[in-house]
């Protein structure tokens, strides 16, 4: 069994997405958003409208 170091792995990861060109702090890309169905994205607007009544972001961003 091969053992890593948390740290080592960690460098290599950061390395890897600045390689992807992968910005943030996320390491996969964001979806695009478009090939959402339309019970999605109104899902996702009701999430962030109702977000918005509440004066307070949406738990996550999403695009529609």
């Amino acid at each position: 069994m091969e053992t890593i170091d948390i740290r080592d792995l960690e460098r290599r990861l950061i390395e890897r997405k600045h390689a992807l060109g992968i910005t943030g702090n996320d390491f996969l890309p964001r979806n695009s958003g478009t090939r959402r169905t339309e019970s999605k994205r109104r899902l996702l607007r009701a999430i962030a409208d109702s977000a918005a009544e509440q004066d307070r972001e949406p738990p996550f961003k999403a695009k529609f």
